[in-house]
């Protein structure tokens, strides 16, 4: 056991990376090299507070350890703030107040922080990053997607000029006066840049920013929304310029819901990964249908024709992983067009109202396929919009699809007597989504007793079919579904990511909570 125990801490790392957080806690008490192992690469490197009271418990628990480091005489680096590189205070639906001074004292514990994470907050203004910032100079990452009143005001001012140099990520999405003033920040080594754009000098600084890092950015998000009577942009012009300083650019996300045609004449070369939710003109399928090295596609209500479809995959088949298609539930994909799709992982897109595309997906991609999602459009929580896929599930459970590690089908109910093929049928799932309808619930024992089949399940999204309202048990509200529930949310927004740092799901823009829709049918009783 000596031996064992002072194994140098890189062979510790990769054993203990198998290991769950139950079992990581149990090592923290072997002995003093193992404890700090753990401390340091697993249990503080990356935190997420996601609720007030996780955020007043880990202040305390940091003032506590520092207080008894002081008076010991132990080491700074022994406190449990300075292994954290990653901090996540993102807003889950519950509870989250964030205030000026617990942002501050927080800070004051990481000061090898390099990732900042605070979304979806409206309570956050542009002093108080500020003085996160300060205390935290290695910052290389910040995300403030939500953060619907921060401005470019957090960089500007001089004493960031070292952080400005740095900075590899910057998200901003849903910040809607971060680009509203006039800005010349400078960020020469950004890689990734998520924006929202309001106005025409919104484009002008997005133009700008990618010019300064032209020679890093390899991923670029546009979000813009405006109104078109109020102030006209000419979109098409602005977005061609600032994928003309572009030059290394490999992924690429544009979101417009403005109602008007974007025309793009010419896409960087480089890219690997599309994400398109918008119109799209002819010249804009033009210049899609010459990418020849996309990994990974998503088109959202472009109407691109299935023609145009079928020409872009298969020009980038042979090497697509990721598709997803969602042109309406009148235009579901067909065999032609997917054949060409012989190495595909990830599938998002609507099945339409009969089995002719779950077949094709059978016959394709059963041994293959790791993450698939049943793409719709429709509100699952009114049951007069609820039009389920008559004999989808005992299609998709007729053989075993041992590679699917997600799986999140929304327009077809799970029975019964579909519960018990589940496991059979998807033995490998992680991540596990689906609408149930049953005349008697089960109870709570009988619910865990099955999920417990699903030997790598850790995450549910699971959801009721309202047509059939019915007493359910506790397990609806119980601290098991809502664990695994939180997990599965935590996925669905990015949080939990597959190979390459890629998330075969969702898409940059999701950055609202995506709270499934778990309903409580207790307060249907009586």
């Amino acid at each position: 056991m000596n031996d064992v125990g002072n194994f140098p801490h890189e062979l510790l790392t990769k054993i203990f990376a198998r290991l769950n957080n139950i079992d990581l806690v149990t090592c923290l008490y072997v002995n003093r090299n193992w404890s700090y192992v753990v401390s340091a690469y697993f249990l503080y490197r990356n935190l997420r507070l996601a609720n007030t009271g996780s955020l007043n418990m880990c202040l305390d628990m940091l003032d506590q350890k520092a207080m008894t480091n002081r008076h010991s005489g132990q080491v700074q680096n022994r406190d449990y703030g300075s292994f954290v590189k990653s901090i996540d205070l993102s807003y889950d639906g519950s509870t989250m107040v964030l205030n000026k001074y617990s942002l501050k004292q927080l800070a004051s514990h990481f000061h090898n922080l390099e990732v900042l994470k605070i979304r979806n907050s409206h309570d956050i203004r542009d002093d108080w990053v500020t003085e996160m910032l300060d205390v935290c100079p290695y910052v290389t990452q910040l995300n403030l997607s939500g953060c619907g009143f921060v401005t470019s005001r957090i960089l500007e001012h001089p004493k960031y000029a070292n952080m400005r140099l740095k900075l590899q990520s910057l998200n901003t999405i849903f910040c809607y006066q971060f680009l509203g003033r006039q800005s010349n920040i400078a960020l020469p080594s950004l890689t990734d840049l998520r924006l929202q754009v309001m106005n025409q000098a919104g484009f002008e600084a997005v133009r700008k920013l990618v010019q300064s890092c032209a020679n890093s950015l390899k991923s670029l998000a546009i979000l813009w929304r405006y109104r078109r009577d109020i102030e006209s942009i000419p979109i098409s012009t602005n977005i061609d310029d600032i994928l003309g300083e572009s030059k290394k650019l490999q992924k690429l996300w544009l979101d417009c819901q403005t109602g008007e045609k974007v025309e793009i004449r010419q896409f960087p070369k480089t890219l690997t990964e599309l994400h398109l939710y918008c119109l799209c003109s002819s010249q804009t399928v033009e210049a899609m249908q010459d990418l020849a090295n996309l990994k990974r596609l998503f088109v959202n209500y472009t109407f691109v024709s299935q023609a145009s479809l079928q020409s872009i995959l298969q020009k980038n088949g042979n090497g697509l992983e990721a598709l997803g298609y969602n042109e309406g539930s009148g235009r579901p994909l067909t065999r032609t067009c997917l054949l060409p799709c012989v190495h595909l992982r990830s599938l998002q897109t609507h099945l339409g109202m009969n089995l002719e595309l779950a077949k094709v997906l059978v016959e394709l991609y059963r041994d293959r396929l790791e993450h698939l999602t049943n793409k719709w459009e429709g509100h699952t929580y009114l049951p007069s919009a609820f039009k389920p896929i008559n004999g989808l599930w005992e299609l998709l459970t007729q053989v075993p699809w041992v590679k699917i590690k997600s799986l999140d089908i929304v327009n077809a109910v799970v029975t019964r007597e579909t519960l018990r093929k589940l496991p059979d049928a998807f033995p490998n799932v992680e991540y596990l989504g689906f609408i149930i309808s049953l005349e008697e619930d089960l109870s709570p024992e009988e619910w865990i007793s099955y999920f417990s089949q699903f030997p790598y399940l850790k995450g549910i999204g699971l959801r009721q079919d309202l047509r059939l309202p019915f007493l359910v048990s506790d397990f609806w509200t119980g601290s098991y579904l809502r664990r695994y529930q939180s997990v599965y949310q935590d996925w669905s927004m990015n949080e939990q990511c597959v190979r390459n740092e890629v998330n075969p799901i969702r898409n940059p823009f999701d950055t609202w909570p995506q709270t499934m829709v778990l309903h409580d049918m207790a307060s249907r009783r009586g």
